[in-house]
């Protein structure tokens, strides 16, 4: 159902240059029905620089002993070629038309267990490590982009690490700054004597979802960063923020509240929607593309609470969020796989359009991830003589790279609207957006529900909930609750007082969920960082209902490890917030516009998000310009993907847009549905 959003043409519409896009060779999916919107663009009003970084990527590593046939840990998931020691050619020019400016390795959860001095020396040495530091940074080298670089955090230490700055960065003459092996004489030997320079690296991938302490993160992130700094005082070191909404407490309070004046810039994954091989039965493929497209307002709302929380934390303006991994989280293969189809690219390629706002301060983003594997954007292996297949996702990223100036300019648009009723970690998008507003507090009287405890002991006394942990037992704890009536469509704030005491082996905290269950949802956002001995202090959680929610829970929560569990945990007195706020319904028509420094050249990018309609589109643009390239991302249908390589032809390609044009500065374009679309115009 399609709804409209009309802001008005405008006195200064004065005609109206009618394009019609090509269909010869599409499906009805891209012909078919037909709304309309309005864009003006206006290249004198400049939004500010138009940042590259956020085309970045990601290289994934593997320990050897974990990668069976070492495609990974030799070849590099394709990109390199171990017999003649170089970068596989055909990936370093798809890399380039992709316009990677930002390459990110090992990424992952690999990374924390991947020791950096067992992927440097001699081949002799690795030889199931044979693309390691030395060939990552030859591949970033060949494709122009800047290397990024995960610190491990359960191998090594803040001594290791200040060595793999001195490998990357010290000088080849003997100053040996940080002691022990002459880690730059390694790196001459490695065939590289000039230092590689390289400024990025991060703490950690997802601390958070470990068994380690938030406490213990930020003390050995700042033990790093001072050893690391020591050897080279130009690199910057990232911290890792959790993927909450808490503002509050939680991970990303503590470690800015205790590390912000510190920290180079902070680490974020908006891993959204959410769906796993589960869950994929309980949701049906419309509201699964639905979703895909529907999470822009999720991402900006997220973005805006880790700025307002560096603000309201460190008092800093300059404290910037790098984006090292995102994508849709679509872990399944059936029907389709749909981190491959075409309608998660243009979830992408909305991501892309949000890190570009200078507001958000985001200084690269790495789409997850490059080669091969699960993820990959480009599937093939050139040493079995197969040819490189690039998937939709690859598409969205060439588009950028050529449809991007140099300083982002005005653009308005004003066209169709649609719902998505939520789901999938996704808030609904429906009717008119509103700011937020609390509905007052109210406090949960009634005693704590519990289920059978058999792992320790569980007791009640007035409204505390007392739990002991068997020492030794691993358990996956959710056994006491709270339940409360809710209203649909509206945020929750839950705030539970509790304490430890000597809790050893996991972490504990409070998580929400709808009252039909994980089973059913498959949705529960978490507060759970507290470990070893803690006073009475609120955990928080917010929780945003769905269209259709009649009740949720909020539960005690454990996250064990693989260390014996110890220890007593107890649970108070329970707040809940009620917040009224709407993110409203979702523009089918959103994009991005640009132009080169000197304004003769504006460059647009526009993704048509409606799944089944293309939309006739006016497009005024102050100035006498004239199209001169137009070009279209499509498919047959959102779900199709590009992944049988025995094709004649992609399923997923790009195609041109012709186009009619009887004015300058006036023109329409027929945009096909499920599309993201590259205009090039230039002033006469």
């Amino acid at each position: 159902m399609i709804a409209r959003r009309d802001k008005g043409v405008g006195k200064y519409l004065h005609a109206v240059l009618i394009v019609f896009v090509f269909c010869f060779g599409l499906s009805s999916h891209a012909c078919g029905v037909t709304s309309t919107a309005t864009i003006r663009v206006d290249p004198g009003v400049v939004g500010g620089a138009v940042n590259r970084g956020v085309l970045g990527n990601n290289i994934i590593a593997y320990n050897p002993r974990y990668d069976a046939n070492a495609f990974v840990s030799n070849k590099g998931d394709g990109i390199w070629d171990p017999v003649s020691k170089q970068p596989v050619a055909q990936f370093v020019t798809i890399a380039k038309r992709a316009g990677i400016s930002f390459l990110r390795w090992p990424g992952g959860d690999e990374s924390r267990i991947l020791d950096w001095r067992l992927t440097v020396g001699p081949i002799g040495n690795r030889p199931r490590q044979q693309f390691g530091l030395p060939e990552f940074l030859t591949f970033c080298a060949s494709v122009g982009a800047q290397p990024v670089i995960t610190v491990a955090t359960s191998v090594g230490n803040s001594a290791s690490a200040a060595d793999l700055v001195e490998y990357l960065n010290a000088p080849d003459n003997g100053s040996n700054p940080n002691g022990g092996v002459d880690w730059a004489a390694v790196r001459r030997a490695d065939g590289h004597k000039a230092p590689w320079d390289v400024v990025w690296f991060e703490y950690g991938n997802e601390e958070f979802n470990t068994p380690r302490s938030v406490d213990d993160y930020v003390t050995n992130y700042l033990a790093y960063q001072t050893k690391m700094k020591g050897v080279d005082q130009k690199i910057k070191l990232g911290a890792v923020l959790d993927d909450s909404t808490n503002v509050d407490d939680g991970w990303s309070v503590t470690v800015l509240q205790r590390a912000g004046k510190q920290i180079d810039f902070a680490i974020v994954h908006p891993y959204i929607p959410k769906l796993n091989k589960a869950a994929v039965n309980k949701f049906h493929e419309q509201e699964v593309m639905l979703a895909a497209v529907s999470a822009d307002a999720d991402l900006i709302y997220r973005l805006g609470l880790y700025q307002d929380l560096i603000k309201r934390l460190t008092g800093r303006a300059d404290l910037h969020l790098a984006v090292t991994e995102y994508n849709g989280h679509f872990v399944q293969q059936d029907p389709v796989p749909y981190r491959q189809t075409l309608v998660n690219a243009l979830h992408n390629a909305d991501f892309v359009r949000v890190f570009l706002n200078p507001e958000f301060k985001v200084l690269f983003a790495n789409f997850w991830q490059f080669a091969n594997d699960y993820w990959g954007m480009v599937v093939g292996d050139t040493s079995k003589r197969e040819a490189l297949v690039p998937q939709a996702n690859f598409y969205v990223y060439e588009l950028y790279n050529n449809y991007l100036g140099d300083e982002l300019v005005k653009m308005d648009v004003s066209g169709p609207l649609f719902s998505f009723k939520g789901g999938m970690g996704l808030s609904s998008r429906i009717g008119t957006a509103s700011a937020r507003k609390s509905m007052g507090i109210q406090v949960l009287t009634k005693p704590w529900e519990q289920h059978l405890f058999k792992e320790g002991s569980q007791t009640q006394t007035g409204n505390i909930v007392s739990v002991d942990f068997k020492q030794g037992v691993n358990i996956n704890y959710y056994h006491a609750y709270k339940v409360i009536d809710v209203e649909p469509d509206t945020f929750y704030k839950f705030s539970v007082l509790m304490r430890t005491k000597d809790l050893k082996g996991g972490k504990i905290g409070i998580a929400v969920e709808d009252m039909r269950g994980w089973n059913q949802m498959f949705h529960q956002p978490f507060n759970i960082i507290r470990s070893g001995t803690t006073p009475w202090s609120w955990a928080t959680v917010e929780f945003k209902t769905l269209a259709d929610a009649k009740k949720i829970r909020v539960m005690a929560r454990l996250i064990g490890g693989a260390e014996p569990l110890s220890g007593h945990v107890e649970f108070g007195e329970v707040r809940v917030e009620k917040i009224k706020q709407s993110f409203g319904a979702v523009d089918a028509v959103v994009g991005t516009a640009s132009r080169n420094a000197n304004g003769d050249e504006v460059n647009l990018v526009l993704i048509n998000k409606n799944l089944s309609d293309a939309v006739d589109t006016t497009i005024q643009i102050e100035g006498d310009y004239r199209v001169v390239k137009a070009e279209t991302l499509t498919g047959p249908s959102p779900l199709a993907t590009n992944l049988k390589p025995g094709l004649m032809t992609e399923q997923i390609k790009i195609v041109p847009l012709l186009t009619e044009q009887q004015k300058p500065g006036f023109f329409m374009v027929k945009i096909p549905a499920s599309s993201v679309s590259g205009i090039k115009l230039k002033r006469i």
